[in-house]
């Protein structure tokens, strides 16, 4: 049988934090809204964020290329494409593998 993957979304978050601090869920709203602003600003601005035992968040490039449509087999040229990246640390990769 299948987990069922329950989607979290930022209120409930900030409701969890907020009782666990014992702090109001505006202030806490706040505080994230914040942070998730200035990471990215520094992701647009192409800086590499560090969460240490967490991951490292870095904007990449993806060279311009010739793909192929699959209906037509004709040749499609792909631009150069930006993508934010992500690699865990050691602390989050072992978590997530049950270490």
């Amino acid at each position: 049988m299948k987990r069922q993957i329950k989607t979290i979304i930022r209120k409930d978050v900030c409701n969890k934090i907020a009782s666990e601090l014992n702090l109001d869920p505006k202030i806490v709203d706040e505080i994230i809204l914040n942070f998730f602003d200035s990471f990215e600003k520094c992701i647009i601005a192409e800086d590499k964020v560090e969460l240490r035992n967490f991951g490292v968040f870095q904007m990449q490039t993806r060279q311009p290329k010739i793909g192929r449509n699959l209906k037509t087999n004709e040749p499609i040229n792909l631009p150069k494409r930006r993508y934010l990246s992500f690699k865990p640390g050691k602390e989050m990769r072992d978590k997530v593998n049950g270490r």
